[in-house]
C-alpha cells in the first residue's frame, strides 16, 4: 500500500514536470511568435509612406473613396486627408501645415499659393468642374433669383474664404440682389459650403447656394433652381503638388493617379462634370 503511493507519487512528479517543460517551451514560442509578429507590424509602419491631402469640403466625401482606392493599389501608402473651405486650407498652407497635395474649389487660392512660391504650376492641373444651385425646402417654389428678395433667409459660405460663397455673391451682384440682401440680413455665412447645406436640411433657412454635387448627400432640402453659368465665374477643381514635395515618389504617384480613368469614373459617379 506505501509502496503503491510511492510509485503513484513518483510518476505524477515526472508527468508534472513534462508537462511543466512542455508549457515552458509554448510559452516561449508564443513569444518568439509575438515578437516576429510585432517585428513585422513596426517594419510595415516604419516602411509605410504617409501621404498629406488638404481637399476642399464639396469633395471630402468623393477623396476618401479616392484614397481607399489609392491605398489598396499602394499598400505601403497611408493617406490622411484634412478638409475645409478652399481658402482656410490654403491659410494653413501659408502658415507651414504639412500637405503634399492641395485641391481647391476655385482658381483664386491656388494662384495666391503659386503667388507665394509654395505651388509649382507645373505640378498643377483642372481634375473636374461643377455647377452652383440653389436648394431649399420642399414644396416651396422658387423659380429663379426674382423670388430671392421676398426669402428671409439665405445661406451661403463667406465669400472671402469659401468658394461656393463667392461664386453666389457674383451671382447676386449680377442679379442686382446682393445689397439688398445683405442690408436687410437676409444673408447667413457658412464656413464652408457643407454648413450651408447643413442649414437648409434642418429648415434653418429658407435656402442655400450649393453645389450640384451637394444634392447627394442632401437630406431634407432639394433642388429649386440652377444658377446660369454666365452669373459667375467657371467653378473648375485644380489640384497641385506643393513645392518641394514633389520628390517623393508617392506624391508623384498620386498626382497622376487623379487623372486616371478609375478616377473619373469616381468623379463622375459623384455628379462632377468632366473637364472641358
Amino acid at each position: 500500500m506505501i509502496s503503491g503511493q510511492h510509485s503513484d507519487i513518483c510518476l505524477w512528479t515526472k508527468n508534472n514536470r513534462e508537462v511543466r517543460s512542455k508549457m515552458r517551451k509554448n510559452r516561449g514560442m508564443t513569444l518568439s511568435i509575438s515578437i516576429v509578429l510585432l517585428l513585422i507590424c513596426l517594419t510595415q509602419q516604419a516602411s509605410a509612406a504617409t501621404l498629406y491631402l488638404s481637399v476642399t469640403a464639396s469633395m471630402s466625401d468623393l477623396f476618401t473613396e479616392v484614397a481607399d482606392r489609392f491605398e489598396k493599389h499602394t499598400p505601403t501608402t497611408r493617406i490622411v486627408i484634412n478638409t475645409g473651405s478652399s481658402g482656410s486650407l490654403a491659410r494653413q498652407i501659408v502658415h507651414g501645415a504639412p500637405v503634399d497635395i492641395y485641391i481647391s474649389a476655385n482658381q483664386y487660392w491656388m494662384d495666391h499659393l503659386v503667388s507665394q512660391g509654395l505651388v509649382d504650376p507645373g505640378r498643377r492641373k483642372i481634375i473636374a468642374r461643377n455647377e452652383l444651385v440653389f436648394v431649399g425646402k420642399p414644396g416651396h417654389p422658387i423659380p429663379g433669383f426674382e423670388a430671392l428678395s421676398d426669402l428671409d433667409r439665405l445661406a451661403i459660405g463667406v465669400p472671402e474664404s469659401v468658394p461656393a460663397g463667392q461664386y453666389a455673391k457674383q451671382a447676386l451682384v449680377k442679379a442686382g440682389l446682393y445689397q439688398s440682401l445683405k442690408r436687410s440680413n437676409a444673408l447667413i455665412y457658412a464656413k464652408d459650403v457643407r454648413q450651408a447645406l447643413l442649414y437648409a436640411d434642418r429648415g434653418e433657412v429658407d435656402g442655400a447656394f450649393v453645389y450640384r454635387t451637394d444634392l447627394a448627400i442632401a437630406r431634407n432640402a432639394k433642388l429649386l433652381f440652377t444658377v446660369p453659368e454666365g452669373f459667375h465665374q467657371h467653378i473648375s477643381y485644380p489640384a497641385a503638388i506643393i513645392s518641394g514635395r514633389a520628390t517623393n515618389q508617392n506624391v508623384l504617384d498620386f498626382y497622376h493617379y487623379l487623372s486616371s480613368e478609375e478616377v473619373s469614373d469616381l468623379l463622375a459617379h459623384a455628379g462632377f462634370l468632366p473637364v472641358q
